[in-house]
This record gives structure tokens, C-alpha cells and sequence, in this order.
């Protein structure tokens, strides 16, 4: 499905899900469970977890750069071309395809890395011919095999595939509108560090996971509102189903904009500082 250029959520959307939770925290006064009880400018929420297993493909775009997606997990799927990550959750596997190349590779390094941070006891486990034995190779591809569920043929000669057109990430600018109530709007143009602001907030598709930045002076309303969008989002990529929604911070490191937000002068991401007004 192409990716939207502008979604919102309307005043009259608004309004039901405010009733909405009006109506759960009644039912909790009178006894019943108030989980579902949220709070207009709550981020207390935990995003919901990802469904695991997921294999995550690394391509060439054509625009430059490797993009990153979610492919169904079988071996018809693989490419001889291609990088691929294989989540589990606890564990994962990076399979540095013999014929991708070095930037898909390096790519998956920093990705893996940054999804290996954000939980506790995960193992990643990197196969690469080039880096094994070919005894060691051989083990470690048989096990990737069986993870994923199926062993191809001996037979089976993967497709070449090859660079995509797909864009490496998508992103959207989320303002308040006085007519329509909250709306994003596609950015055309790269993102940078200089889009993640002290009042900014963000919508970040990678591909395989949705990211919400929240800026720390935007506006209260704008930020929960902005969470609601993303879900929306998610929820119109109806084949999306084990795709991840996190939440990052300005000036809080996200392991995940660290491995694909870069710049020139500032091999890792940080959120731009702000000097503090001199008085005279």
C-alpha cells in the first residue's frame, strides 16, 4: 500500500474517542477494570509489543542508501541479494547474505545492535561466510533454516532481486489544524536531525517499525493525539501485522534513530541543543 500523504484525525473523532473514555472511567468507578482508562495527555501507555517471529529484508534503494521491510517468512521469500534479519524477540539472526553487499551488511549490524539494546538478555547471532568457517557457515545456515521454519531444496536456486524502489523511511509533520483538528503531513524532503525540535512532533515510518517523537515544549494534546495517528497508521497497513511502535524523546536516545538518522558532522544522531537566552 502506498504511504499516505496526509491523514488526521477529525473533531468528531476526537469527540467519540473522549466519550469513549468517559465511559471507561465510569465503568471503573463502579467496579469495572479501567485498563483501558486513558488520560487525554497520558504517554504512560506502553506501545504494544511486536509479534515475533518477523523476517526483516535489507535492500538497495535506488535512491541510495538500504531500505528496510517486513517479507513472509519462508525461503521463496529469500533473494540472493538481499540482507536479512530474523526476529524472535529474546534472539535474532542476521544472515549477511554471501552475495549483498557490504553497506546491507553494515546496515543490519547497526539495526540488530540497536533492536538487541532496547530489551533485556537478547542474543543476536551474525552469519557470514565470510566471517566462518565453512564448516561453522554450513551449522549456522542450517539453523537459520529451521528457525525460519523450512530448508530450501538443494536443488532451489534463489531470485537475484536486486535495488528497490521503496523509499528507505517515510515521515510526518504533525500539527494541530483549527478546521480538521490534528493532521500529519508527508515530508518530501530527507530527514535530518534538524527535524527532531524542542516542539516538533514526529511520525516515523522505518519500514518495520513506527516511531512517535514527541518534542518536549509541543503541546500536550498534540502529543497524545499524535500516538492516536500512529495507530491509526498502523492500522491501514492491514498486512503490517508484526510491525513495532516505540516512542522516543527529545533529548532521550533511541537506539533506532541512532543507526538511521545521520549527518556529515555527527556520525550518531542527538537531539540539537538550545542555548539558554543571555540576560544583559
Amino acid at each position: 500500500m502506498a504511504h499516505a500523504r496526509a491523514f488526521s484525525i477529525s473533531r468528531s473523532e476526537q469527540l467519540a474517542l473522549r466519550r469513549k473514555q468517559v465511559r471507561n472511567r465510569a465503568n471503573s468507578v463502579s467496579g469495572v477494570s479501567s485498563k483501558q482508562a486513558v488520560s487525554p495527555t497520558s504517554l504512560s501507555k506502553p506501545a504494544p509489543e511486536p509479534k515475533f517471529p518477523r523476517l526483516i529484508e535489507l535492500s538497495l534503494s535506488k535512491a541510495g542508501g538500504v531500505a528496510c521491510y517486513i517479507v513472509p517468512q519462508n525461503y521463496k521469500t529469500i533473494t540472493e541479494s538481499e540482507t536479512y534479519i530474523f526476529d524472535q524477540g529474546q534472539s535474532m539472526y542476521q544472515w549477511n547474505n554471501p552475495k549483498s553487499t557490504h553497506a546491507q551488511h553494515e546496515k543490519a549490524t547497526e539495526i540488530s545492535t540497536a533492536l538487541r539494546k532496547a530489551r533485556e538478555n537478547c542474543v543476536r547471532t551474525v552469519v557470514d561466510s565470510e566471517k566462518q568457517s565453512a564448516a561453522g557457515y554450513s551449522k549456522a545456515m542450517d539453523i537459520f533454516w529451521t528457525k525460519l521454519g523450512e530448508k530450501p531444496p538443494t536443488d532451489y536456486v534463489f531470485p537475484k532481486g536486486g535495488p528497490t524502489n521503496k523509499p528507505i523511511l517515510t515521515w510526518w509533520e504533525v500539527t494541530r489544524d483549527n478546521d480538521t483538528g490534528i493532521k500529519a503531513v508527508r515530508q518530501s524532503m530527507a530527514l535530518t536531525y534538524r527535524a527532531f525540535t524542542r516542539s516538533s512532533t514526529l511520525i516515523i515510518d522505518v519500514g518495520f517499525e513506527i516511531i512517535v517523537f514527541l518534542g518536549i515544549d509541543a503541546r500536550p494534546q498534540v502529543k497524545y493525539w499524535t500516538g492516536q495517528l500512529a495507530k491509526k497508521l498502523m492500522a491501514r497497513y492491514k498486512k503490517r501485522q508484526n510491525h513495532s511502535l516505540s516512542f522516543a524523546f527529545y533529548g532521550v536516545r533511541h537506539p533506532l534513530l541512532d543507526a538511521l538518522i545521520k549527518n556529515k558532522n555527527i556520525p550518531t544522531w542527538k537531539p540539537p541543543l538550545v542555548k539558554k537566552p543571555t540576560t544583559n
